[in-house]
């Protein structure tokens, strides 16, 4: 399957066994981002261990849906706990206006935290997610699992950009089902008034 990435990430794939690899190398986000290729329900198909999703046991997703303001976006990421409830964040997400590729999620003001879009299939079937700094990582795709040699495509892209695969945690799709996958891909909306009620029958 054909993807995109960075200019000095496929030269690097291309020169650089995996063994040669090391965490110096230069991360590069997509320089050319189309922002409605990132629209849509995406499963998590693994992730470096960080602290927000520490308590997810499970069915971690993210939804992404344009924001009103241009370059930015909304995101919705939910798992299931360990206790059996749904963890649930929300978040805007900026668009740096030099690279389409790099994502900053505000923190504690003034602060942002940058989250690079690496890769992408040309389906968008499949990204890739990190940081610069090679600590954090996320392979997300659009259906529950991926196939072992698309799996393998993308772990040697994350080899070739610098990051280590096996700290890698596999996030399992339990809760998976073709009516849940409608409800998260699927916007909330305003719930319905409700119809009056109907007048007595008559005797």
């Amino acid at each position: 399957m054909r993807f995109r990435f960075g200019p000095l990430v496929l030269l690097a794939a291309l020169c650089a066994s995996p063994a040669a690899t090391t965490p110096a190398q230069q991360v590069i986000a997509l320089p050319h981002l189309d922002a409605n290729n990132l629209s849509g329900a995406w499963y998590e198909i693994a992730r470096y261990p960080n602290k927000r999703e520490k308590v997810c046991t499970g069915d971690a997703q993210e939804l992404v849906t344009l924001d009103d303001k241009d370059r930015r976006l909304q995101l919705v990421d939910s798992c299931t706990a360990a206790k059996g409830y749904t963890e649930t964040h929300n978040y805007i997400a900026k668009i740096d206006k030099q690279t389409d590729g790099k994502l900053k999620i505000p923190q504690f003001f003034p602060f942002s935290r940058p989250y690079w879009v690496l890769a992408m299939a040309t389906d968008n079937s499949w990204l890739v997610i990190g940081e610069a700094n090679h600590k954090s990582l996320w392979i997300f795709a659009k259906t529950p699992t991926l196939d072992p040699a698309t799996l393998a495509v993308v772990e040697a892209f994350t080899t070739a950009a610098g990051f280590s695969t096996s700290p890698l945690v596999f996030s399992p799709q339990k809760g998976y089902t073709a009516s849940a996958a409608q409800a998260v891909a699927t916007p909330v909306q305003s719930k319905p008034s409700a119809p009056p009620p109907a007048a007595p029958a008559t005797k």
